[in-house]
C-alpha cells in the first residue's frame, strides 16, 4: 500500500489518501515525467508504468504496490500544459 505520494514538479489539488487509488495532476509543457516522492511499507515494492515523455493534454501514470498478498494500483491522470507560441 502507498503511505505518502508527492508530485516535485506538478500541482495535485487533492490531498493524498492511501486509500484513494485516483489522482489528478496537472505539469508544465516542459515536463517530460514526474518526479514522484513516496512512502511503501518495507515489505512492499513499487513499480512506476508510463512516467517518461509526457505529452500534451492527458496521461496515465500507474503505481503498482505489491507483495507477496497484494496488488494495488493508483492511477495519476497527467494534465500537460499546451505550449503557446508568443508573438509580437
Amino acid at each position: 500500500m502507498l503511505l505518502d505520494l508527492k508530485i516535485l514538479n506538478g500541482n495535485m489539488p487533492l490531498k493524498f489518501d492511501k486509500y484513494v487509488n485516483t489522482y489528478t495532476i496537472e505539469v508544465k509543457n516542459d515536463v517530460e515525467s514526474l518526479e514522484i516522492e513516496y512512502k511503501i511499507r518495507e515489505s512492499d515494492e513499487i513499480k512506476i508504468i508510463n512516467n517518461d515523455n509526457l505529452e500534451t493534454g492527458l496521461n496515465y501514470v500507474f503505481l503498482e504496490i505489491t507483495n507477496e498478498s497484494e496488488k494495488n494500483m493508483y492511477t495519476l491522470e497527467v494534465y500537460k500544459e499546451k505550449s503557446e507560441s508568443v508573438f509580437k
